[in-house]
């Protein structure tokens, strides 16, 4: 039986016992249908189950919900949740304001997120040390790092005390900007504070130098990680495999992850897709394959972008008779190509001048609605326009009984014969 199954048996069991579920039982029942997967939709049925039987849901209730709401990224129903809550007598705590400026600020609505902070100064409510770390996070995934550090100057004005958290976002939005000089000197002030560095401190700090190409550094602060006795986790692998990706270092991206397998630390998503990158540039396209067949038994099925990636490689690599294969996997995968996926073959077939292959994923391109930014397109067009022009001229030319030589044309003779007749003799003064 799943949770949400065990969660309904269980108001199905007070009911028979003649026990009425009050607000406080809900609020646990919300609580705890909201984690694992499919969260939202188990919660919603809790809360209408609640709502038919009469009862009124509390504070913890309503923040179960937001939060169910706020975690599966629909932060306008959670707000319309926090509305409805004050709606009938229960005002918004500093928790609630957390949550939803967490949401905002996940979502990419900026101006929302700031719209509630000011809000929720106007009601007497002044920020926390969860809300300061909630903006700085949010501020330097958006690369407004200059705003996180104000933020920072702002949590000391305030009298708060910046911990691990806060040193960690802000050494995150240095290292989105590829600033890994100003993220390490965020990594010793927080030392020099007497905060104590964790696991994703140095991943971020890690993350940083790969941003910036200083896979060395990474490698020395891995190092260093180690012999503070932390533990790396799989964020902080992923983070140096994606520095020797981006350093091009292959043997090294090997390594790691030999050492991830042998420590039994099964990889996300994000280091899926970095290993099938670093593969499928260096034109490692069995070790690519090996790959997302490792991911495969983990449950990680192969995407649209792992099987593009496979397709430029190919494609890239001179192998274009591989690129039709890989687009009938994507296909048998219930994947749509995208523009992407066309463009790639369609350059392919260029390069080795197959122009009917070329134009025939075009026209299917076209006539599957994928056409690509404009600027690739003209790009595109313009290039089919010169190849079918050279195409043309050269299929006259032959029918004409012509053949390109050295940039120029020349009539072929009728016979050997009377094209010695024609050709010009060499100078007698060359011949001595």
């Amino acid at each position: 039986m799943c949770r949400h199954e065990e969660i309904f048996a269980v108001l199905e069991q007070m009911q028979a016992t003649g026990t009425e579920p009050d607000s406080v039982t809900f609020s646990i029942l919300i609580t705890e249908a909201r984690k694992g997967k499919d969260g939202l939709h188990k919660v919603l049925g809790v809360y209408r189950c609640m709502m038919e039987r009469g009862v009124r849901p509390d504070v913890t209730a309503f923040g179960s919900l937001i939060k169910a709401f706020c975690d599966t990224r629909h932060p306008k129903e959670a707000l319309l949740a926090a509305i409805e809550m004050e709606r009938l007598g229960m005002p918004l705590n500093v928790i609630i304001y957390n949550t939803l400026i967490d949401a905002y600020g996940k979502v990419g609505e900026l101006e929302e997120m700031e719209g509630l902070v000011v809000e929720m100064k106007e009601r007497g409510l002044e920020p926390n040390k969860k809300t300061f770390n909630i903006l700085i996070h949010c501020y330097g995934c958006h690369g407004q790092y200059k705003v996180a550090e104000a933020l920072m100057q702002e949590i000391e004005a305030a009298g708060l005390k910046p911990d691990v958290v806060t040193f960690t976002a802000l050494i995150g939005a240095y290292g989105k900007q590829k600033m890994s000089d100003k993220a390490a000197s965020v990594f010793n002030r927080m030392r020099n504070a007497g905060v104590t560095p964790n696991a994703y401190s140095y991943t971020a700090l890690i993350n940083a130098y790969s941003e910036g190409h200083w896979h060395e550094k990474a490698a020395m602060v891995f190092e260093r990680m180690r012999q503070d006795g932390i533990s790396p986790s799989v964020e902080t692998y992923t983070a140096l495999l994606d520095g020797y990706r981006r350093a091009g270092n292959i043997e090294m991206v090997k390594e790691v992850w030999k050492t991830m397998r042998e420590e039994n630390c099964a990889g996300t998503r994000v280091t899926f897709v970095t290993l099938v990158d670093a593969f499928a540039k260096q034109g490692l396209l069995r070790d690519a394959r090996d790959v997302i067949f490792e991911f495969e038994k983990l449950g990680h099925k192969p995407d649209l972008m792992i099987y593009n990636m496979l397709l430029n490689a190919y494609c890239r690599g001179g192998n274009h008779r591989k690129g039709p294969e890989i687009l009938h996997e994507i296909r048998s995968a219930g994947l749509k190509p995208d523009s992407f996926s066309y463009c790639t073959l369609i350059y392919a077939f260029l390069r080795v001048r197959d122009f009917t292959k070329a134009y025939k994923y075009h026209e299917e391109m076209l006539k599957k609605g994928k056409s690509p930014d404009p600027k690739t397109y003209a790009k595109l067009r313009a290039i089919l326009k010169v190849s079918l022009q050279r195409k043309q001229v050269n299929d006259q030319k032959a029918n004409a009984g012509q053949t390109p030589r050295q940039g120029s044309l020349r009539k072929i003779p009728e016979n050997a014969k009377s094209f010695w007749k024609r050709a010009k003799r060499p100078s007698r003064r060359l011949l001595r």
